[in-house]
C-alpha cells in the first residue's frame, strides 16, 4: 500500500500542462511541486505549485458537489448531466427552485446537441433523465415547456429535495443493493421502532 501510494503521488506529480500567462508567454504547470511523506506518523504533506492557485480558486468557484450514490442507478448519461446541472442551481435544499433554459442552451449543457427536434430531445433526453432522477436520487425535478407560438423554445425546471425519510429509505435501498452496508439505516430505524412513529 505504501509503495502504491508513493507511485500514485509520483504519477500526479509527473503530470503537467502548458498554459498561457499572456499573449507572449507560456509556462509549464505541475499539480504537485513537492511531496513529503513521514513514514513514522503516516502523514503526507503535498505542496502544490503556487502558479496553480488562480486555477484552483476558479475550480472551487465552479465546482458542483454531490454524493455519487444518488447517480449509481442512472443508466442514461443525460441523467447524470441533468442531475449535475440541477444540483449546481439548487442551492437551498429546503426550498424548491425554478430555472429556465432555452432549448439550445439546454442541449449544449447536456451535450445532446445531436437531437435537433424537440420530440427526439424529449424522448431520448428529458423523459429518461427526469424519470431516473425522480426514481433514484435525492431530488425531484419537473419541467414545463416555454413556447413561442406552437414551437418549444425553452424548458423551465422546478427542482426540490425529497423529504428526509424518503431519502433515508432510498439511500438504504441503494446501499443494500450495492452491498455497501450489512444493515441499512432504514433497517436500523425499523428495528428501533422509529419508522412506525414517523
Amino acid at each position: 500500500n505504501y509503495l502504491d501510494l508513493k507511485q500514485a503521488i509520483k504519477d500526479i506529480a509527473d503530470k503537467s500542462l502548458w498554459i498561457s500567462i499572456d499573449e507572449d508567454e507560456e509556462t509549464l504547470l505541475r499539480w504537485i511541486e513537492k511531496p513529503y511523506i513521514n513514514k513514522k506518523s503516516g502523514t503526507i504533506k503535498i505542496r502544490l505549485d503556487n502558479d496553480m492557485k488562480p486555477y484552483l480558486l476558479q475550480l472551487k468557484r465552479n465546482f458542483t458537489r454531490y454524493e455519487l450514490i444518488w447517480t449509481l442507478h442512472f443508466k442514461s448519461k443525460y441523467s447524470v448531466r441533468l442531475y449535475e446541472l440541477i444540483s449546481s442551481i439548487h442551492y437551498h435544499e429546503l426550498q424548491p427552485y425554478e430555472r429556465s433554459f432555452s432549448l439550445d442552451e439546454l442541449r449544449r449543457l447536456l451535450n445532446a446537441e445531436n437531437y435537433t427536434t424537440y420530440q427526439t430531445f424529449k424522448t431520448r433526453v428529458l423523459i429518461p433523465a427526469t424519470t431516473e432522477i425522480n426514481n433514484y436520487s435525492n431530488k425531484n425535478v419537473s419541467y414545463d415547456l416555454i413556447r413561442k407560438g406552437k414551437a418549444v423554445v425553452g424548458i423551465k425546471f422546478t427542482v426540490s429535495s425529497k423529504d428526509t425519510m424518503e431519502m433515508v429509505k432510498l439511500r438504504s435501498d441503494i446501499e443494500k443493493e450495492m452491498g455497501m452496508d450489512q444493515m441499512t439505516l432504514w433497517e436500523e430505524l425499523e428495528q428501533d421502532g422509529i419508522v412506525r412513529y414517523l
